[in-house]
């Protein structure tokens, strides 16, 4: 059974604030890559650059990541856009063990980037890596038998869902 937690509207909403956010940590650099982590990252990360493009003086390319969420050992990424000493932001719809988003650091790492931001949309409370979201849409308690799911409809998220 699905039990919606976040509404198209409210999702609309945490994204403009996100992008915000993610604004006001990097109004200083001369560019920002944002790395969206297919599928729903992908989504979003597109949203909060459409946002970022509309309301801000912030140069901003995006990266879409493509890896099995099964085997995320073995993910390897070269970014085409030159990242060393950038501000990177990588993008994902949900946090949940933070295996994921460990995972794509670690590739990312090897090109020097001057730092890292990492958003989510959900974040979990349940992380078996010590990986801490800078950007948080909206953070959920649940139990570690529970899901979250994020929808999409082409480019647009349009709820999500705790199962």
């Amino acid at each position: 059974m699905q039990v919606p937690i976040l509404s198209k509207e409210q999702i609309a909403r945490k994204i403009k604030r996100m992008a915000y956010e993610i604004w006001e940590e990097n109004s200083k650099e001369q560019e920002v890559i944002i790395f969206g982590i297919a599928e729903g990252g992908a989504v979003l990360a597109s949203s909060l650059k459409k946002v970022l493009d509309k309301e801000s003086d912030l140069k901003t390319t995006l990266e879409i990541l493509k890896l099995d969420k099964n085997d995320v050992t073995s993910f390897n990424y070269t970014p085409s856009a030159d990242i060393k000493g950038k501000s990177i932001v990588i993008v994902d719809d949900v946090a949940n063990s933070g295996k994921t988003l460990l995972y794509v650091m670690k590739p990312l790492l090897d090109f020097a980037p001057k730092k890292i931001q990492l958003v989510v949309l959900v974040d979990r409370k349940h992380k078996n890596y010590p990986v801490v979201p800078d950007v948080i849409g909206f953070s959920v308690a649940s139990t570690l038998q529970e899901h979250i799911l994020v929808s999409c409809e082409g480019d647009k998220i349009t709820g999500a869902f705790l199962e």
